[in-house]
């Protein structure tokens, strides 16, 4: 199968080249990885490829930000206007590009931080490092694009329903079929 035809194109914001590689090696079989190191170089990225997915590493990049991103991530208790540098790139992707995926990843994210995102920008995914493996991030990526199904979601839409909330006898999974008791 070609990359086009698998995965398209996922576009990483990663400055540290040890990284790049770690994301080459995990995704680059299955997917097109376009980089830039410098968030800045995001929208523009985005205007010239299709891409389906955004992943952002926030600890490392380079650029304007670098300070800010160090900042927020270290202190949760931080304001929202602590923020606005994220947002300010964050909100414009959204409103641009309504459908893509994004994935922000670090190594901690303080709730703070991540309710000021998803209030602001929409659902938006959070990895933290360090990973378990790199076949984690490549499931997680696959799940998040709609190209593998989640065991835990499918765990979840198969559990049978509680017999106190109906009558035991009729009691099923959530796809309609009957407990056999």
């Amino acid at each position: 199968m070609e990359k086009e035809e698998t995965g398209g194109k996922i576009l990483i914001c990663e400055s540290y080249p040890g990284m790049q590689g770690v994301f080459t090696l995990a995704l680059g079989s299955e997917y097109e990885l376009l980089f830039v190191s410098d968030p800045a170089e995001i929208p523009l990225a985005l205007r010239r490829h299709p891409v389906r997915l955004l992943i952002w590493d926030l600890d490392q990049t380079s650029g304007s930000m670098q300070g800010v991103l160090k900042a927020v991530l270290a202190d949760e208790t931080l304001t929202p206007p602590a923020y606005s540098k994220i947002l300010e790139t964050l909100k414009p992707i959204r409103q641009n590009c309504p459908d893509l995926k994004i994935l922000l990843v670090a190594g901690s994210f303080g709730y703070a931080f991540q309710a000021a995102v998803i209030r602001e920008c929409g659902l938006v995914a959070f990895l933290t490092k360090p990973w378990d493996s790199s076949e984690s991030v490549v499931e997680r990526v696959q799940v998040l694009l709609g190209d593998k199904d989640s065991s835990v979601r499918k765990w979840t839409l198969r559990m049978p329903l509680d017999p106190a909330l109906s009558n035991p006898s009729e009691a099923g999974d959530l796809y309609g079929s009957s407990q056999s008791r």
